[in-house]
């Protein structure tokens, strides 16, 4: 095996600029309510809508009304039409007989409900509002309106939403159990405290990382699966499920790609990046008591550097391009790749990453995501000084590792995310370190798992799974199922292909079974896992990032395991696994205020539902049955102008196209499972609150396939005829799209 980055050819000894600091930094890696009953007159609504929404938020204000069970009628008043209030229709469908439903009509609630919390629910609800906004001229100002003007950004963090708030608390959580000392829990449990307390242990950092040499740097860079010229990992093979491949894709960047290819539109996150890599070069300098080369040594170094990445970025291909999985979809031998890619050396690389057992043989196959980018990186390599690349290589190991480093390193990445992301404190020592003992990875296991154990035992309650099973998961497939049958633009046969793909989805809500027993996970983790100590981060480091390669690499000879999971389970997010054709929903999506069972049910629809048939959709969204409709998706959302940005900035439409879908989409199938009007779109709306730094939103519109909140509401609600119908918004409104309405299936 060669030693260095044996991987990239080449015949010369390097002096490298970052080289020797880079031991230094990765040793310190850590990997009260106000009263809304008055409604401006100014405030374009009917009388009777005016009235409707007076009336909802007395009733709010004094509990929440309870609705209609678990049922859903189509009657006026009490409920004498076909709902029924015990929900024994479709799995909290439409059941028949009388009930307590309320219905569709316009009959007056009756039931309040006045729990502790519903209360909570009720003042969580109007703390958000503006009523003094027309929810027909903007619905998400009316929702979500004075939760932007009462929040500010929490210290070290560029946006603020509901789920950055559920993973704030979740946050609390995850340090207690890190920092408590019971001595009662699994050696794997052990393990993440052990690798925490040396995250914590600045003093240690600072000594250990002065003590270390240049070729410490070597024993640790091959476990950093970095994607900096090269992005490799193992899956599901797209063409044939029931196997692992390897795939290897495009670069990652320490920006976006957009900001090296319009460096001049985004010069000020460039000069602020800029400015990172010379005071970290100065600071390197100085920590390890060398002499400093000239100034127009080091900026000509450090320019050939910056235009090196940004080469790497002007060939590579735009986000939005890289929507077509079948494009995306190109076996190749490792011969092949050997003989047309010839300034990498394949072989070492791929075999350093798969190690031992899992060696690759020149006639096996990998699928290459983006034959032009690697046309364009051999080019690139070969016109390219080594002593460049080696730089740029050391430098993005280094930028990977700043926010964890020594202070003055940290003091320079403070200024840099300020300057360029307009965050103005730093994150809290102890959140970061909580979030690299707990960060994913490719793989089952690890010791966010570890943590996870705990934080079922402690926080999750079991009844929160078995009700969204129960009462929601399988009604929404229902509703998706209804609207696919009533679809105009599917022939039968493509309807009966959708129907038959949403039933076998396989749905997994909370954690994995295996997690709640100890011997498990002390199976899943422990078997790789060597002892971690409190006071030696580097160590502690390489045998982390080890196992995590090691586990994510040897799935390559084992057959795909069906209750694998794909996120963290104490994480506030949800997913579609195309490959797997599998929805998850990890217990931190499973809590208030996402779902609640002690809530109405309209509630629950309006928030986890929705999110729920949100990935339901996703099996069937731009990259899969929708691809007639996507055109109006695309329109609609691109003319959504970001005036917070400037008024020439609007959303990517075709970026955010399959996110959209699958929002409308979602809206679509939970409203059909559960229909509650005004309360159900108030808590739709309510998930998407969001308040975020300038920067932040900008690089959420060049980067994020997820539009901005305000968009996740105006979009779906002004496709529904049912929020125009609830609202009695006029076909002049603006939250009202009419006959120009975007829609997958009538609703």
């Amino acid at each position: 095996m060669e030693s260095g980055l044996g991987f990239i050819k080449s015949s010369k000894v390097l002096l490298l600029l970052f080289g020797a600091f880079g031991v230094l930094i990765i040793a310190s890696l850590s990997i009260s309510i106000t009263n809304k009953n008055t409604i401006s007159d100014e405030v374009s609504l009917s009388s009777d809508a005016r009235e409707e929404i007076k009336t909802r938020l007395k009733t709010i204000e004094q509990g929440l009304d309870g609705g209609d069970g678990d049922g859903d009628g189509d009657g006026d008043g009490d409920g004498d039409g076909d709902g029924d209030g015990d929900g024994d229709g479709d799995e909290d469908g439409d059941g028949d007989g009388d009930g307590d439903g309320d219905g569709d009509g316009d009959g007056d609630t009756t039931e309040v409900c006045t729990t502790e919390v519903c209360k909570t629910s009720a003042k969580s609800i109007i703390s958000k509002m503006d009523v003094n906004v027309s929810p027909c001229e903007d619905f998400y100002e009316f929702t979500c309106g004075k939760y932007v003007k009462d929040n500010t950004n929490p210290d070290g963090q560029s946006d603020m939403s509901i789920f950055a708030d559920l993973s704030n608390d979740i946050m609390t959580t995850t340090l207690e159990i890190l920092e408590a000392n019971d001595d009662d829990v699994p050696e794997v449990v052990k393990k993440a405290r052990s690798y925490y307390k040396s995250c914590i242990n600045m003093s240690s950092i600072n000594d250990e990382g002065k003590k270390k040499v240049q070729n410490d740097i070597w024993k640790v860079l091959y476990d950093y699966n970095e994607g900096i010229l090269i992005q490799s990992y193992v899956y599901l093979d797209a063409q044939n499920t029931a196997q692992h491949i390897l795939y290897m894709d495009q670069a990652s960047l320490g920006l976006l790609r957009i900001n090296f290819v319009d460096s001049e539109k985004y010069k000020e996150i460039i000069k602020a990046y800029r400015t990172l890599q010379s005071s970290t070069a100065e600071t390197l300098f100085k920590y390890l008591d060398i002499n400093k080369p000239d100034d127009d040594k080091l900026n000509e170094d450090l320019e050939s550097m910056f235009q090196f990445e940004k080469a790497i970025a002007g060939i590579m291909v735009p986000e939005d391009q890289r929507r077509n999985s079948t494009a995306m979809y190109n076996p190749m031998s490792l011969a092949k790749i050997m003989k047309s890619y010839t300034q990498i050396k394949w072989k070492i690389y791929f075999n350093e990453l798969l190690k031992g057992d899992n060696a690759i043989e020149e006639n096996d196959k990998i699928i290459v995501a983006e034959p032009y980018y690697f046309e364009k990186l051999n080019e690139l390599l070969n016109e390219t000084d080594d002593k460049i690349i080696y730089n740029y290589i050391h430098w993005r190991i280094l930028l990977q590792t700043l926010p964890n480093g020594p202070d003055e390193m940290r003091e320079h990445y403070k200024t840099f995310l300020k300057d360029a992301m307009g965050i103005k404190k730093e994150v809290l020592r102890d959140n970061i370190c909580a979030k690299r003992v707990t960060a994913p990875f490719d793989g089952m296991g690890g010791l966010g798992f570890a943590v996870a154990y705990e934080y079922i035992q402690k926080k999750f309650d079991d009844d929160s799974k078995n009700e969204v099973k129960k009462k929601m998961v399988g009604g929404l497939k229902s509703s998706f199922k209804e609207l696919v049958a009533e679809s105009s633009w599917m022939d039968k046969e493509t309807q009966n292909k959708a129907k038959e793909k949403v039933d076998s989805m396989v749905q997994s809500l909370g954690y994995p079974d295996w997690l709640k027993t100890e011997s498990e996970i002390e199976k899943k983790v422990q078997k790789e896992l060597d002892e971690l100590k409190p006071k030696n981060l580097l160590e502690n480091i390489k045998k982390v990032r080890q196992f995590e390669s090691l586990t994510s690499f040897s799935a390559i000879n084992s057959k795909p395991d069906k209750n694998a999971w794909p996120l963290h389970p104490a994480v506030v997010n949800a997913v579609y696994s195309p490959m797997r054709n599998s929805i998850t929903f990890p217990a931190g999506i499973l809590q208030y205020p996402f779902f609640e069972s002690s809530n109405p049910m309209y509630l629950n629809f309006g928030s986890i539902g929705v999110v729920i048939g949100h990935e339901i959709t996703h099996g069937f969204d731009d990259q899969g049955t929708f691809q007639k409709e996507k055109e109006c998706i695309i329109e609609q959302y691109s003319a959504f102008n970001v005036p917070e940005i400037s008024e020439e900035t609007y959303v990517n439409g075709v970026l955010t196209q399959g996110e959209n879908i699958a929002d409308n989409g979602g809206l679509r199938e939970s409203f059909r499972a559960y229909k509650k009007w005004q309360m159900f779109f108030i808590a739709y709306s309510q998930t998407w609150c969001q308040v975020k730094t300038k920067a932040s939103l900008q690089n959420q519109i060049l980067s994020d396939p997820h539009s901005p909140g305000k968009f996740r509401s105006w979009g779906p609600v002004s496709n529904s005829k049912s929020f125009s119908k609830a609202f009695n918004c006029k076909p002049s409104d603006p939250m009202n799209n009419g006959e120009n309405s975007c829609v997958l299936c009538d609703f």
